[in-house]
């Protein structure tokens, strides 16, 4: 397991989330990665949000599952991997606090 992957369970471990989250919260990251072919530190919140929009539009995901896929690549890569997201993160996710693709 990747340190920042351990970092990132760890987290989601101290803040109580359930198993399954936990499970789903890694899944939408890991796609995310694969998605772009680098690891969630080097992603944009744009281009986070345009995977977002991707899973809706162009897979079909539900609104739930899309909400829950938000939940775990806003929350967790952008705060537990990428400090520079977690400090100006009120600016940085005007837009993406709650995309028309999630609504």
């Amino acid at each position: 397991m990747t340190p920042m992957r351990r970092r990132m369970v760890n987290d989601m471990t101290v803040r109580g989330l359930a198993e399954n989250t936990r499970r789903s919260h890694l899944h939408f990251v890991a796609g995310l990665a694969r998605h772009y072919r680098r690891s969630p530190e080097r992603i944009s919140a744009g281009e986070a949000q345009q995977y977002l929009i991707h899973l809706r539009e162009e897979r079909g995901l539900s609104s739930k599952n899309c909400k829950c896929a938000r939940h775990g690549i806003q929350n967790e890569p952008m705060s537990v991997w990428n400090p520079a997201y977690a400090t100006d993160r009120a600016t940085e996710y005007r837009s993406f606090e709650n995309p028309s693709c999630c609504a």
